[in-house]
Formats: C-alpha cells, structure tokens, sequence
C-alpha cells in the first residue's frame, strides 16, 4: 500500500462487510448452521406436542438465537480485526471506559467499550470502537451499541455538539452543559442542530464557515460530531459492519483532520484562558 493516503489504504481493504461473512459461513457449514437447528426444532415441536409442554419448543429457539447472536459478534470481531490488520492498526477486543469522555457516555448503564481499533490517521491518533450501554427497563431492557470514531488534538477544544438530525441516535445524546443552540446561515439547521457552550460561541462561528458547514452537509450522512477537551468524537448509530461504513466515517475524519486542524490550532490560546477562568469561577 506504500504511494496510498491513510484514505486510500482503508478504500483499498479487501473486507466486504459481516453479512457477506456470514453468509459465506452458513454456506460452508450447512449442516450445523441449516440442517441441524431444524432438526432441532422439529424435535421440540414434537416433544412440545407429546408432553404438552411449549417449553421445549422455546427453549430451543432461544438457543438458536443465541448461537445466531454469538456468531455474528464473533464474525463482526473477525472483520474489525481484519481491517485494523490490512491497514497497520493495532486491535484489541476491550478497553477502558474511563479513557472516553462525552455526552454520549454517560446515557443508559453499564457502559464499555470494545472492538478497539488504534492507529495514526492523517497524522493523529484514532480510536474506533463499539460503544455498548443498557437501556430501559422490565421488558423494555435492551442494548444500545454505537460506532464511534475518537480523534486525538494537541490542543483543548470548545466545547462543541452537532446533532445529525437525520437519524434516531440525534434524540440519544444529551445536550452539553451551559450550552446554546446556535442557528446558523442557510439551510444548515434542516441537517443539524448546533449546540455549544456558551462561552465558546465565537469560536463556533469561527469553525462553522459555510465551507465547513457544506462539508458536514455532504460527509456526515447519520454521523454526529462532538468536540471535547483535547477529542473530537464522531457518532455513528449502531455497529459498523459494512467496508462503506469505515469508509463514510473515516473520510469525514479526514476532512475535518485537514479542515480543522489550524483553526483548532489558534483559538488555543483562547480556549485554554477560557478554561483557566472557568476554573476560578
């Protein structure tokens, strides 16, 4: 891949995505994917018809989508892997949840974070995980799980949340503290909601040019930004398991890798005093 931009080694993979994968995995194992849970079945149902008890037949279903459930995390696992290893990148099944800040992270409970994927992009260290958390409760209990892009700056940034307001998850992330909701120009708002300390509202309109907006515009189809301390987060709603799903996430990394960098670079000084003072407040 030598002559490739960090962009075009991740374009140039030769992963698919994890329902490919898991189609070719229940071609190749009929037998225990196909033939024996209906065999299965088909023996829980006449037990549950001779003994009168529906139970067998539940339990046996049960089991099978728990075998279903398993072998996807594992072939999602497999294809993650896969990627960081064709691209250099390090892996690693689980990680600190300590080591993430955001909004995103403290909605639901017992939150973690997994499926880790580090490497230097454009210059900059990146994590991309799966972030996982218990929502609801009684028979409403469920699991919510997140793609989540983590870009790493040398610098602390404002205080800064763009909801997507094209997809479910925008509802899921809580507001930021003290903050604002800023209307900017054009159509901007149709596509986003822009929340942002209230402290740091010049340097929003700073990072926000028409430019910049048009480029979330095109780049962050379902994706919601936060900026945070030193990070930029990128929010993407449920699991990634499509190559198009890596490439959609780390293009509009890129972008605002490129784009964004020197203006986060010399609103530092400003940033850094406006935290001082917050601190002695």
């Amino acid at each position: 891949m030598s002559g490739l931009d960090d962009l075009q080694k991740i374009e140039s993979t030769d992963i698919i995505s994890v329902w490919s994968t898991f189609v070719s995995y229940i071609r190749r194992n009929y037998i225990i994917s196909i033939i024996f849970p209906i065999l299965l079945l088909i023996l829980a149902a006449e037990l549950a018809y001779l003994t009168k008890i529906p139970h067998f037949l539940i339990f046996w279903v049960f089991i099978i989508f728990a075998g279903c459930a398993f072998l996807w995390q594992k072939l999602l696992r497999d294809f993650l892997k896969h990627f960081a290893s064709d691209i250099n990148y390090s892996y690693e099944d689980f990680g600190d949840i300590s080591s993430v800040d955001g909004t995103i992270f403290d909605f639901g409970r017992n939150q973690n974070i997994s499926k880790i994927i580090c490497g230097k992009y454009f210059g900059k260290d990146t994590r991309l995980f799966i972030f996982s958390t218990v929502v609801g409760s009684g028979k409403n209990k469920h699991i919510e799980r997140f793609s989540i892009l983590e870009i790493s700056f040398d610098t602390m940034l404002p205080n800064i949340l763009l909801n997507n307001n094209k997809t479910w998850f925008n509802s899921m992330i809580l507001p930021i503290d003290n903050e604002k909701k800023l209307a900017l120009e054009g159509d901007f708002q149709k596509y986003f909601a822009l929340y942002v300390t209230k402290e740091y509202e010049l340097e929003a309109m700073q990072i926000f040019t028409p430019e910049i907006m048009q480029m979330f515009i095109d780049k962050a189809d379902k994706i919601s930004v936060e900026m945070y301390k030193s990070k930029v987060y990128l929010y993407y709603p449920n699991e990634i398991i499509k190559k198009s799903q890596l490439i959609l996430i780390y293009s509009l990394a890129k972008e605002i890798i490129l784009e964004l960098s020197e203006k986060f670079f010399l609103m530092k000084d400003d940033v850094e005093d406006m935290i001082k003072y917050a601190k002695l407040t």
